[in-house]
């Protein structure tokens, strides 16, 4: 995964921390037939190891709002509140 992210951000060593994390806005569209809006999100990614986050936020049904980062994986199951 480092060598396909070397191109845009680089490798790092997991034990520099300086610069690890980059955060940056992206958008993107849910499904590509969709003719709603492009989702907005703030992502966040590990330069070190080529992980990769976004920013949710919602509220649940007792109406409290829960936030996290979610973790963009190939398995959508996985996708979970990180607070």
């Amino acid at each position: 995964m480092c060598a396909v992210l070397s191109l845009g951000l680089g490798c790092k060593k997991e034990s520099d921390q300086v610069d690890r994390y980059k955060i940056f806005t992206a958008s993107w569209q849910l499904t590509p037939l969709s003719s709603s809006e492009a989702e907005k999100r703030l992502v966040k990614v590990d330069s070190a190891t080529g992980r990769v986050w976004y920013w949710e936020s919602a509220v649940n049904s007792n109406l409290k709002a829960e936030s996290g980062w979610i973790e963009m994986t190939n398995n959508i199951a996985a996708a979970e509140f990180r607070p």
